[in-house]
């Protein structure tokens, strides 16, 4: 084994290069933060303005129907279909691109004729052409669930909705869908809304909102990214 010392070698770096390399180090470090913090923010933040929001609208929808009986909301043949619904005074859930009705199963005596069944506490699934329900519910103690997923691309079908829709109902059924979102977010509304059996009004599905009343029945909502759980409880009044 040798006995020599292993030399040991030293270099100088001019003090104003040692810093300027601790200064890029810093610097590097700063920019690859930077970048994960804005990759790590949804894709409409912008800095600066990531808390300016705006109102999204469709008061420019005008109804193109010219028979007002036809209407899918008011009209003669939809208010016979919907008449069943009404008695029981439950509410529901619409599928606006294709109108398909779907009721929260919260009432022990439902009307069979139109496809609703309250009493039965199991679970039930609904297929449209855009989106999947699963509902689910126990009228004995006035609580139902409903799960919904719809394709990403789905949004709402402004042609469909002016054709049969009166002006009255187009303009409801717009207010349902108005929405907010960031000012350079790529969003649009959810083509649903909630419905009142007893007088017809409707109530949004929107992520804007996340719980209300309609009349006796507490709505929550949970919303995730293209899907819903909406969960309706009734709830009347003690005096």
């Amino acid at each position: 084994m040798s006995g020599k010392k292993r030399k040991v070698t030293y270099y100088r770096i001019r003090a104003g290069w040692f810093w300027s390399g601790i200064l890029c180090l810093v610097l590097l470090s700063g920019v690859e933060f930077l970048e994960y913090r804005l990759l790590a923010k949804p894709k409409d933040f912008v800095p600066g303005e990531d808390q300016l929001r705006v109102e999204i609208t469709y008061e420019h929808w005008h109804s193109e129907l010219t028979d007002t009986d036809q209407c899918l909301l008011c009209g003669e043949a939809a208010g016979k279909r919907m008449e069943p619904w009404q008695k029981s005074g439950t509410i529901g859930l619409i599928f606006l691109n294709d109108w398909t009705i779907q009721d929260f199963p919260l009432k022990a005596d439902p009307a069979e004729d139109v496809g609703c069944s309250g009493s039965d506490p199991g679970i039930r699934c609904r297929n449209t052409k855009e989106a999947i329900c699963l509902s689910s519910g126990d009228p004995s103690r006035g609580m139902a669930r409903m799960e919904i997923s719809w394709m990403d691309d789905s949004v709402p079908d402004a042609a469909f909705l002016q054709q049969n829709l009166c002006a009255s109902c187009l303009s409801r059924v717009a207010e349902s869908l108005s929405f907010f979102k960031w000012e350079r977010e790529d969003k649009e509304a959810i083509p649903l809304c909630l419905i009142d059996f007893q007088n017809l009004n409707l109530y949004p599905v929107q992520d804007t909102y996340r719980a209300y009343f309609i009349r006796d029945y507490w709505v929550e909502m949970d919303f995730a990214e293209a899907s819903v759980t909406i969960k309706a409880y009734d709830l009347p009044r003690k005096d």
